[in-house]
């Protein structure tokens, strides 16, 4: 059984290991993103944004109510009594998805947002670089909403018989409406009698909060548009100037039977315009508040992007503007497979083990006979099903195609060059298997007279995520604010995600406590609000940022050529094994290279953003060592046998 990664940020992993869920070097708890911005006064919001706030309302040692109120709490007693049936749905409403982390100046007065009076605790960071006391933070609706559902002011949760009994909790959240909760001269998207919407029905604000009519979070961790930017309007208001939040997927259907769309499908769509009214609402009305880009930074992304799984549409040339796009029956949805069953039935694999149900999935292959320890990397079982795996077919449900099952392997040593490998060697995976886009890998029990791994097309997910495709691993990111040019819509800057936050701290003036694995893209930002270490080597600073990012990113050219070397010595058969072993042994010594020149750049990197340490013409140094390993992996992506000598470094 594979633990839920969605905690909070500093649960434990489970009761058999006590380490944190989200983990850094040292086998510590990874640092805080909002710790930057409360150290330096600002209250930070969150809304169904992974890990900034409470995912369950587990009660275990490793739960979240026993991690952030403690076990016993009223809080505690509360979600104790309440696991199951409509109290849970309640809990659930009450305490997930929602918080408010705050700055030391928020948390202690009498009157501070997140005081022990409005309900406050200690935002608990053990591990925090530096240390971290004396900040609290309002976890849940029950206590965030006090602050929010009318800002400037607080309005009390309300309490029934089911919070007085257990725990005497406040159970009843104060209402938070979405995002068409307010009034200004000339609005067009504010809710009232005479605005219509792009349907042309009359906008109507609703209550933020589930399924079952309770105020608070959302059910199931899929907020609307309209509800997310509805809470994070209301948290700006209320004197939260830094709000992180997720939007859910337009893809799938919002509403029963809940199924996924494909492109151009009139739901889609529909979807797509409620979104933009949703955030033209949102922008009006923080306009109207006095926020906008001359004083705000806004940031919006995507996590990944997505494959589609299914087939062409049956009119070809819809654009699902002018023509809606339609689609055959089983023409939409992923194709789930059991793996262990493809691979006992076609090729006569019966390994042990356990993956994590996936497009990609980790494999965990068991330990042999007479022992505990996991295998090697060249244990014959391990080496058996990567060259089964590499072989494997499946037969597609929709076109009858027969279709590979892998794209890439990547080996245990691959995995530590895509950062796939933490400091608690109980998660790490054997290898991962990098699948078919259009398959979903799963174990199980086959039906009599099926087909080998009994692929079933599953309507419910058609947008997969998670592998190493192009259309994937390729995203957007839109950014505007004061310090920020305006360069239109462009692909001439190739980022990474983890450029995204010191881009951020870098544009607003602040620092961080810890080491960006990013660097700040300087070409969003203007001339004249760069540090002055960065402004007069600006040139040398983006080529060597952007020389470390295909160097450092698993996305990058050397995680993408490596993938691919990996693959070949996974998928190879020879005496000895010698080609597995030969490409394994180039891999670390690449490795070992690039985390040496990866990690000279960063230091650079972070010094000249946030240290003030000048950029020079030293730096081309890097550039060229950098260049070269790409080169080097590169050359080893071409070749099908290891060479004798060590490519990377070779020169």
């Amino acid at each position: 059984k594979f633990p839920s990664a969605f905690t909070y940020w500093t649960d434990p992993v489970s009761t058999t290991d006590p380490l944190t869920n989200l983990i850094t070097d040292g086998q510590k708890n990874t640092p805080a993103p909002w710790v930057s911005f409360t150290r330096a006064g600002c209250d930070v919001g969150a809304f169904s944004i992974a890990d900034m706030e409470l995912e369950n309302i587990g009660v275990s040692p490793s739960g979240d109510i026993t991690s952030v109120f403690g076990s016993g709490s009223p809080q505690f007693q509360f979600a104790t009594a309440n696991q199951s049936g409509a109290g849970r749905t309640l809990a659930g409403t009450d305490f997930e998805g929602i918080a408010i982390h705050c700055a030391q100046a928020d948390s202690g007065t009498s009157t501070g947002m997140c005081s022990a009076q409005n309900g406050g605790v200690a935002d608990k960071l053990p591990s925090e670089p530096g240390g971290y006391t004396g900040f609290n933070g309002l976890f849940g609706g029950i206590y965030a909403n006090q602050v929010t559902s009318n800002p400037g002011s607080f309005t009390a949760s309300g309490q029934d018989a089911n919070g007085a009994a257990h725990g005497n909790v406040a159970d009843l959240a104060a209402p938070v409406k979405d995002v068409y909760s307010y009034s200004s001269p000339g609005c067009q998207f504010c809710a009232n009698a005479t605005n219509t919407g792009y349907n042309g029905a009359v906008i109507a604000s609703q209550v933020i909060g589930d399924s079952a009519g309770n105020s608070g979070f959302v059910s199931g961790f899929s907020p609307t548009p309209a509800q997310t930017l509805g809470y994070v309007a209301s948290m700006q208001e209320a004197g939260v100037p830094v709000t992180y939040a997720y939007i859910e997927d337009a893809h799938n259907n919002w509403n029963p039977p809940f199924q996924a769309f494909g492109p151009g499908q009139p739901g889609y769509v529909d979807q797509l315009k409620q979104e933009n009214q949703a955030y033209q609402a949102f922008f009006e009305r923080l306009a109207a508040d006095g926020i906008n880009k001359s004083n705000t930074l806004f940031v919006f992304t995507a996590d990944e992007g997505d494959h589609f799984a299914g087939t062409a549409p049956t009119n070809p040339g819809c654009d699902g503007v002018t023509v809606p796009c339609t689609y055959p029956a089983n023409g939409i949805g992923e194709q789930d497979a059991n793996i262990n069953d493809a691979l006992a039935r076609e090729k006569g694999n019966t390994t042990p083990f356990a993956i994590h149900f996936d497009d990609n999935p980790n494999f965990y292959v068991g330990a042999p006979a007479g022992s505990t320890a996991p295998p090697g990397p060249f244990a014959p079982q391990v080496r058996k099903l990567q060259q089964d795996l590499g072989g494997l077919t499946l037969t597609n449900q929709v076109t009858g195609a027969t279709d590979p099952a892998t794209g890439h392997i990547a080996t245990a040593e691959e995995q530590r060059i895509l950062h796939m490998t933490t400091t608690d060697p109980l998660r790490t995976p054997t290898f991962t298997d990098f699948g078919n886009p259009d398959y979903f890998f799963q174990t199980g029990t086959c039906p009599t007279g099926t087909t080998p791994g009994c692929p079933v097309v599953g309507p419910g997910f058609a947008w997969n995520h998670g592998g190493d495709e192009p259309e994937v691993t390729t995203t957007w990111l839109g950014i505007v604010g004061a310090t920020i040019r305006h360069l239109g819509q462009t692909n001439a800057i190739w980022t990474d995600h983890t450029d995204i936050r010191p881009t951020m701290l870098a544009s607003l003036g602040l620092s961080s406590d810890y080491e960006q694995d990013g660097a700040a893209v300087t070409q969003l930002m203007r001339p004249d609000t760069l540090p002055w270490s960065v402004s007069i080597h600006a040139r040398g600073y983006e080529r060597l940022a952007a020389v470390y990012t295909q160097l450092n990113a698993a996305v990058g050219e050397f995680g993408h050529d490596s993938e691919i070397v990996s693959t070949t010595a996974a998928e190879s058969s020879s005496s000895g094994d010698t080609v597995a072993k030969g490409f394994d042994a180039q891999l670390i010594a690449c490795q070992a290279q690039r985390d040496k020149v990866a990690g000279e750049m960063k230091s650079v990197l972070n010094g000249a953003i946030f240290g003030h340490s000048r950029i020079n013409n030293g730096e081309g140094d890097l550039v060229s060592r950098g260049l070269d390993l790409i080169d080097d992996m590169h050359a080893l992506s071409q070749m099908t046998t290891p060479p004798a000598r060590m490519v990377c470094g070779g020169r």
